[in-house]
């Protein structure tokens, strides 16, 4: 008998982070085990498009619309995660993270 385990894909999404630059949590990055693929996007609440990734090895430092030199200011920005399994499973996940330096 031949047992298939499947890797669950587990996003962790932080719910904060300080780009303050003391070298903690300066970076924002979702971390996920079992992750083929994974790509996010960080929107402010106005629903602009602040920051983009389609890979893991990607972080936001907090830089404001299109990774301009600006920062972005404090507050919540809204976080779309989207991570495809090694199994070919697919999850979306929406939620809120704040910036404050």
């Amino acid at each position: 008998m031949l047992i298939t385990i499947h890797p669950e894909l587990n996003p962790y999404i932080p719910n904060a982070f300080t780009p303050n630059g003391d070298g903690i949590n300066d970076l924002f990055y979702p971390n996920c085990s079992g992750c083929e693929n994974m790509s996010f996007e960080i929107y402010d609440r106005w629903g602009i498009l602040v920051f983009k990734s389609s890979s893991d090895q990607k972080t936001w430092a907090g830089q404001g619309p299109g990774n301009s030199s600006t920062f972005a200011i404090d507050g919540i920005y809204i976080c779309k995660f989207n991570g495809t399994s090694f199994c070919g499973d697919d999850k979306e996940i929406r939620t809120y993270i704040t910036l404050f330096r």
